[in-house]
């Protein structure tokens, strides 16, 4: 049998692939052709956020402290700065909750902080498979002491390496965090991770050209911010937290987009071949 014909055993000939255009831009689109919508979220979210993070001293001033010549309050307590972090992880979700169902009667919905909570969950597992796990692989596989039995080395590369793995799984488990953002139900797990055969790669590309860019932003930011919050001045300190978290929000908004385009792209492919 001829390697091509070998290859298209894998293929699915009834799966239709997401196209990388839309993949790419289409995020970026949501958010111009709601522009007004984002910028009062975005604002209200940014202030809600900074105020929580001055609060719980996990602004962005901290990071600067030794530079300023006021006293800022910054939390040293790790277990303290865990409930924050989850407390934030909801508070995001609340937001992405908000973003896709924009309507003025939304947080009487009985289901608002049903969703919120399953929504926060999933980030937190989102986070360990997109970024966790692949960071420890690299980590581990970086600190390893090597040895002379190969056996050995070739169990631990695979073992550690599966970490790598991680940003693929997520992409594949993404619709169900945006089934229950849009408060609908999942048929069954099993229907969900069917949905994606065939666009893995280019769902996880999207999420990562989503991630470089915020990435380089927050870098430019962060320079910036150096030489802004210097010196006593409340204000810009406060200023620059809004501009961080708006920042933040924008580039959490364009997550929000992408995964459901791909979850609503998905979801019309599996009907259509249903039908």
């Amino acid at each position: 049998m001829m390697i091509k014909e070998k290859f298209k055993l894998f293929q699915d000939t009834d799966t239709h692939k997401i196209p990388l255009k839309q993949i790419l831009f289409s995020p970026w689109g949501l958010v111009l052709d709601n522009l007004k919508r984002f910028f009062m979220l975005g604002l209200s979210g940014a202030v809600i956020l900074s105020a929580f993070n001055f609060l719980s001293g996990n602004s962005l001033a901290c990071m600067y402290q030794s530079f300023l010549d006021n006293a800022v309050y910054c939390e040293e307590s790790p277990y303290l700065q865990l409930i924050y972090f989850f407390i934030k992880l909801f508070l995001l979700a609340a937001y992405a909750y908000v973003w896709v169902n924009y309507s003025k009667e939304i947080f009487t919905q009985k289901t608002f902080i049903k969703n919120v909570l399953k929504m926060g969950s999933f980030q937190l597992l989102a986070i360990i498979l997109f970024l966790g796990l692949p960071v420890l692989s690299f980590f581990l596989l970086q600190a390893r002491v090597p040895t002379p039995d190969w056996r050995l080395e070739a169990i631990y590369f695979i073992i550690v390496s599966l970490g790598f793995f991680g940003p693929f799984l997520f992409a594949r488990l993404a619709p169900i965090w945006a089934i229950w953002a849009e408060n609908k139900q999942i048929q069954s797990l099993k229907s969900v991770w069917a949905m994606g055969q065939g666009n893995t790669l280019r769902m996880t590309l999207g999420y990562f050209v989503i991630l470089f860019i915020g990435l380089y932003l927050f870098i430019k930011f962060y320079a910036a911010a150096a030489y802004t919050i210097e010196g006593d001045s409340i204000v810009s300190q406060i200023l620059a937290e809004i501009t961080y978290n708006f920042l933040f929000l924008f580039i959490f908004t364009l997550t929000i987009n992408s995964t459901l385009i791909d979850s609503h792209t998905l979801s019309q492919q599996a009907e259509n071949k249903a039908a």
